[in-house]
Formats: structure tokens, C-alpha cells, sequence
């Protein structure tokens, strides 16, 4: 039987459910570490002393902890939707919470969002898109795209849109393959995994052309730097 131990609905103002979620991140999700250790080299090498980094989707401050510990001057501003899952950042984050702001937001509506003044030079959203329709993900682009300074960088790791009809066998090999060479495992089969648990989420992936045009439209220069099934890491850069 398939481990289904996550198999509930995400109930993101639960702090029960935060916890598991923080506890069990990297089961079931094989490019996440990838795409974390990506993003922490890009982040080591671009960010610039004095300018912030922005977090749409801090969650319990996971990447912001590896951030302070390869750059613990950087400054960072942190939104998420979920106080329980910022409950847990404040948790983790307390030695620099004078370094991290952290702000409880819904990402449908950013027109209402007041963020710190300061100099935004990165912005970085993992796993947070996902839950939101395509017609905000475009405000959310075009958002970013105003705050960031000239040839600010965007960083989006989520999961994306895969065709389960017409692609379901081959899609349930690849998952199997992933799985057998996981380091941390989900206990899944392929089958349980595109058949079963990708149909119950109630959320709103964007294939990966959706989102590069959507970029694209935002105006950034948009590029796919890593894909691994029905997961994307994206890298925009606005335009100077």
C-alpha cells in the first residue's frame, strides 16, 4: 500500500498540518532539494550586501535558514498566506528575525500588500504559485516585476502541469525510477502518484509554457533552468 500519510487536504491555517508538512517537505518531491541547492548557489553569488531578497511563500523559513548560513548579513522580507506556517519560521528564523521581516498575505491580492521600502534586487517563490489561478500568478509576475531593481532575478520553483491523460504510463515509470533513487522516499508507486494523488489536489499547476509566457508577458527575460516531471525551476530576469 502507498504511503498516504500526506494524502489529506492542505489545510495551511492548521498548525498540526504545518508541522507535518515542515517535517515531511522533501517526501514525494525529488527536485526540491535540486532545486533549494540551486537557488542557495545563485543567492550566494548575486545577492549584494545591503539590498533585500523577497520570499513569496516563506512557509516555516526552510531556504531563509540555509540562506543565513552562507549569507547571514542578507535581508530579507518573507509573505506567506499560512500564520501557522509563519508561526514555524519565527521558530527557526529567531536568531535573525531583525534580518527577516515577515508579513501574512494573500497572494490574490497584492495590491493591498505593503511591503518595507528597500531595495529588492532577488525575489524567490518555491512551492507557493501552485495554489493560486493563472490570472493572479500573471499579477503576481508583473508585481515582481515592479519592485525588483534593473536585472533583479527571479527565482520560481513549483510544481507544474503534467499531461496525466495521454502520457499517465510513461509518467508512472518516470516516477518510479525517481523514487527507487530517492535518497528520502515516499514509499509511492507511480501508479498511486500521477492516478491518485496529482487528481486530488485541489490547486491550479500551470504547464511550463504557461508560466514562461505569463513571464514573459510580465516582462521578464524567462528561462526553465531545471525540470524533473512535474516540477520547474524557473529563472526570470527583469529587464534593465
Amino acid at each position: 500500500m502507498p504511503n498516504t500519510s500526506r494524502s489529506i487536504p492542505d489545510e495551511w491555517f492548521n498548525r498540526d498540518f504545518a508541522k507535518q508538512w515542515d517535517e515531511t517537505a522533501f517526501e514525494g518531491n525529488h527536485a526540491r532539494a535540486e532545486h533549494l541547492n540551486i537557488i542557495l548557489s545563485a543567492v550566494q553569488k548575486e545577492y549584494q550586501a545591503g539590498k533585500t531578497i523577497l520570499d513569496l511563500g516563506i512557509g516555516s523559513g526552510q531556504l531563509e535558514a540555509a540562506i543565513f548560513t552562507q549569507r547571514p548579513e542578507a535581508d530579507i522580507v518573507g509573505v506567506d498566506y499560512s500564520p501557522a506556517m509563519l508561526e514555524l519560521a519565527r521558530i527557526r528564523l529567531r536568531s535573525f528575525l531583525e534580518q527577516c521581516v515577515m508579513i501574512q498575505h494573500d497572494f490574490t491580492d497584492l495590491e493591498s500588500l505593503c511591503l518595507p521600502q528597500k531595495q529588492y534586487q532577488i525575489a524567490i517563490s518555491v512551492q507557493a504559485l501552485h495554489h493560486i489561478p493563472h490570472q493572479n500568478k500573471l499579477e503576481v509576475f508583473k508585481y515582481l516585476y515592479r519592485i525588483l531593481e534593473d536585472n533583479g532575478i527571479f527565482l520560481l520553483s513549483d510544481r507544474i502541469a503534467i499531461d496525466t491523460t495521454h502520457l499517465s504510463h510513461i509518467y508512472t515509470h518516470f516516477w518510479e525510477h525517481l523514487e527507487q533513487q530517492a535518497q528520502i522516499k515516499s514509499g509511492w508507486s507511480g501508479e498511486y502518484y500521477v492516478q491518485q494523488r496529482l487528481p486530488q489536489k485541489a490547486d491550479y499547476p500551470a504547464t511550463i509554457e504557461e508560466l514562461l509566457t505569463l513571464l514573459q508577458e510580465a516582462g521578464f527575460y524567462a528561462a526553465c533552468l531545471h525540470l524533473q516531471m512535474d516540477r520547474a525551476l524557473i529563472a526570470g530576469i527583469k529587464k534593465a
